[in-house]
């Protein structure tokens, strides 16, 4: 049986036409073309987001149970949602017949993680545009030495169709149920058995992010984590104070899905910035 990343590379072959790692400027006209964004008087390209978008969907927000990855996880934890094996399958295979329908496909690997050793590689595949950009903003290139990576054989895959909708009817009692008794149309849904994301439904680019996160809190594990506020240059990075939440060693079943746009490590000396875990987690755009 073919794995989930066979099957995405599959579909590759059978779009009309495949963007691999495009060019910034390509994905900005397209994004400006297509009308996913528009560029102001300043030159700053600026986006919009359906009312139901303007956030993350914490309740739509789904982490599969699986045998090999479940007793890691808190499923006491209002914010560690489980989603069913078949379920997963069903939003996974229809992610991959509605790729199939577009005329055009953004396919784009980078990694997260500046440090080499740790750094894990992602494919990114989308019909639109400004979230191919986003992503490319948002991750890293692939560095010459990646071949130094531990995930070097375990690359994650993410889906993202953020214009598109999953039909309410045939996720009732599988999805989350909403006020006029259907199910969501939405799904953020993360596989860390088989390594895979979708984000399927939110048009909020940071879903794709904070799944990203999620899962590199979770591969990365014995070590403190902790999110706090990206800042611009090192030294204020280095005097940035601890805020949010954290997964310590020793309680391994601290929830899972945390929140906002840094990663560091931190002992009771502050920011350890030396240490190949923080720059690992450490974003491209974050120590300019």
């Amino acid at each position: 049986m073919e794995s989930y990343r066979e099957q995405v590379c599959g579909i590759l072959n059978d779009v009309n036409q495949v963007y691999n790692n495009p060019a910034r400027k390509k994905m900005i006209n397209d994004s400006v073309a297509s009308g996913c964004a528009i560029v102001l008087n300043t030159g700053t390209l600026a986006t919009w987001t359906p009312a139901h978008s303007t956030g993350r969907s914490p309740m739509d927000t789904y982490l599969v149970k699986r045998p090999g990855t479940s007793d890691n996880i808190d499923w006491s934890s209002p914010n560690c949602i489980e989603l069913a094996p078949d379920t997963f399958e069903m939003v996974f295979q229809d992610a991959l017949s509605t790729l199939k329908s577009k005329d055009r496909i953004y396919a784009l690997k980078r990694v997260v993680g500046a440090d080499s050793d740790y750094a894990l590689p992602i494919l990114t595949v989308t019909d639109n545009p400004l979230s191919a950009l986003f992503t490319d903003n948002m991750f890293r290139p692939v560095p010459n030495d990646i071949e130094k990576s531990i995930f070097v054989d375990k690359p994650f895959t993410l889906l993202a169709l953020p214009c598109d909708y999953l039909k309410s009817k045939r996720y009732e009692n599988r999805l989350r149920t909403l006020s006029d008794g259907g199910a969501s149309t939405i799904c953020v849904a993360m596989d860390f058995e088989s390594r895979i994301g979708i984000v399927y439904g939110s048009a909020y680019m940071g879903s794709m992010k904070k799944l990203i996160f999620t899962v590199m809190n979770y591969y990365l594990p014995g070590k403190i984590f902790f999110l706090c506020i990206v800042l611009r240059t090192r030294d204020l990075m280095e005097k940035a104070p601890c805020c949010w939440g954290c997964r310590e060693p020793e309680k391994p079943h601290y929830p899972l899905i945390l929140n906002d746009l840094f990663w560091g490590m931190m002992n009771t000396d502050g920011i350890k910035t030396e240490s190949p875990i923080l720059k690992t987690a450490a974003m491209r755009n974050s120590l300019t």
